[in-house]
């Protein structure tokens, strides 16, 4: 069944299949969807867009449900910002789950995906509210370009990110005391 082409279906049918190829794989796939003439490719390319986006949907629930687990239990009184990381969490989707951690604890939250070295890793720090997160961070360098653009974060010696991003968050707000969480 064919459903007419408007907002409503580009919005909340097509975007984010093509946004959940990006994400997981290569954005390439959906332009060839865009490109083909061929309906056979154009259905099967549209098969595989559906399961990255069922695939980006279980992932961003898995690592919701981790970042919720590391903050289990946890005294938040005194905590000002959110710095999360974790070697099992993709990149692609950190920016989501940010949005999703500060939003649930209303904090300005950083989400890092590190990769399996330990010592590099992609992320990204959102806010709940009006208060964007780039306004509560003075400056980070060129890492936090804007408040929900990914920023990268690697140490010239090699050490952990997890162990770098939280204290320069911290460091960089605005005459805060914030204490760090994070596995």
């Amino acid at each position: 069944m064919s459903r007419p082409l408007n907002s409503e279906t580009i919005s909340y049918g097509i975007a984010p299949r093509i946004n959940a190829v990006g994400r997981l794989d290569d954005a390439a796939i959906a332009l060839d969807l865009l490109l083909t003439k061929d309906q056979d490719e154009a259905n099967r390319l549209v098969m595989a867009l559906n399961n990255f986006n069922v695939e980006r949907q279980d992932e961003q629930r898995r690592m919701i449900s981790e970042a919720i687990e590391l903050m289990s239990g946890r005294d938040m009184t005194d905590v000002k910002v959110l710095v999360l990381s974790s070697s099992n969490w993709n990149p692609g989707v950190v920016g989501i789950v940010a949005g999703k951690i500060a939003e649930r604890y209303y904090r300005p939250t950083v989400v890092i995906g590190v990769d399996e070295s330990g010592t590099r890793g992609k992320g990204s720090a959102k806010h709940a509210g009006k208060v964007s997160a780039k306004a509560k961070v003075e400056t980070f360098a060129a890492d936090i370009v804007a408040a929900s653009a990914p920023f990268a974060v690697t140490d010239q010696d090699g050490r952990l990110v997890g162990e770098i991003a939280p204290q320069a968050v911290i460091d960089l707000l605005a005459g805060r005391k914030t204490k760090e969480v994070r596995p």
